[in-house]
């Protein structure tokens, strides 16, 4: 590996693009094998790459890839290596906190678990307590976690041949990490919400009645609601 200060090709982005085709899981695979090699020449590497912190990223990157393979055995083993790569992750809440709320391509879909409460859950031995909770609270306020379960919440109701409680989507939840109940309350209605509004697009009276009633439930602010009123209206009329 080295650096030209040139500019030796240009790659046009457009549309139908070959690389577009490429099946995710090849490209997983693909990414992982840099990785990899990257963390092996490292040493040979002269500069900032060999900085603890940044070893330290290759093993988080790669346990997050690794999760999405499935692997969760050596995804685990590459976390344990991160932190005794650079022993002051333990504390640095900040920088965990920022690394997890990250863009990362979305090779796992909502019926697997979510990382980043998975990362947590693994990480309790090698970080402090206080540490771990903090990060906990801060994840429970990231959008990216809400909008996951949320969704998760969405595929599962719109599946159901008769409408019924969604709290499955917690099902996977660490047992290490304790899901506060304003957050899951909150959650569930944002979803129940959504499927009122998805049955009604698609005339499913019974799923209507039962997800407005859930709404209402789990979140009974719903009733000031103007279009939670009209669709109340509208399904006791047998009118959707």
């Amino acid at each position: 590996m080295g650096f030209i200060g040139e500019t030796l090709a240009k790659y046009r982005i457009h549309g139908t693009n070959i690389s577009k085709r490429i099946n995710p899981r090849t490209d997983l695979e693909r990414i992982l094998d840099f990785i990899y090699a990257v963390q092996k020449k490292s040493s040979c590497v002269e500069g900032k790459l060999n900085f603890p912190r940044n070893q330290a990223l290759l093993g988080l990157q790669l346990s997050f890839l690794l999760f999405c393979k499935g692997d969760e055995v050596e995804a685990i083993r590459c976390l344990n290596w991160a932190f005794s790569e650079d022993p002051t992750l333990s504390i640095d809440v900040d920088f965990l906190n920022e690394w997890l709320n990250q863009w990362k391509p979305d090779f796992y879909t909502f019926s697997h678990k979510n990382f980043n409460f998975w990362f947590i859950s693994q990480i309790q031995p090698s970080i402090k307590s206080e540490s771990g909770s903090e990060l906990v609270e801060k994840q429970f306020l990231a959008l990216e976690n809400q909008s996951f379960f949320i969704q998760r919440g969405i595929q599962l109701g719109l599946k159901m041949q008769v409408p019924g409680d969604i709290s499955e989507i917690f099902k996977d939840w660490p047992t290490n990490i304790q899901l506060q109940n304003s957050w899951r309350k909150k959650i569930l209605s944002e979803a129940y919400s959504a499927l009122l509004f998805e049955s009604q697009k698609r005339r499913d009276l019974e799923k209507v009645r039962f997800f407005l009633r859930k709404a209402i439930q789990s979140r009974p602010a719903w009733l000031l609601n103007r279009g939670i009123w009209s669709i109340g209206l509208q399904s006791l009329r047998g009118n959707i």
